[in-house]
């Protein structure tokens, strides 16, 4: 299930919501595939771990498979490089990219929405 980043990192002053969620993909870089594995993501960027040898500035074209039926593939800049991986700014995505991209999102916003009211709820009945 998504999450909402709560952890008091600067990643609170983003404009947009980011989420916590775990997929595999590829990526192509340099005329080699990496896999790589995303560990959080949002409209517009995401943060991932992979093999690839790369340096802040470097542009990517990847491809993450959300789901056994739903894939997205878009072009990445890498942003800044830490011991848990990298965070990258989504350049290019095509339309229907973007929308499966889009969907995925709504679905972890619908899932932290319900997640929330539970806790509250728990929290009342204390």
């Amino acid at each position: 299930m998504g999450e909402r980043e709560s952890d008091g990192s600067n990643r609170g002053q983003r404009r947009e919501q980011r989420y916590k969620d775990t997929f595999r993909g590829n990526i192509d870089y340099l005329g080699a595939t990496y896999l790589c594995m995303v560990h959080d993501i949002s409209q517009q960027g995401l943060h991932l771990l992979s093999g690839a040898a790369v340096d802040v500035g470097d542009r990517m074209s990847v491809v993450l498979q959300l789901s056994e039926e739903a894939q997205f593939s878009c072009l990445i800049e890498v942003r800044h490089i830490t011991p848990d991986g990298l965070g990258a700014r989504i350049i290019y995505i095509g339309h229907e990219d973007a929308y499966v991209l889009s969907e995925r999102l709504d679905k972890l916003n619908s899932d932290f929405a319900v997640s929330d009211a539970v806790q509250r709820g728990r929290a009342m009945m204390r």
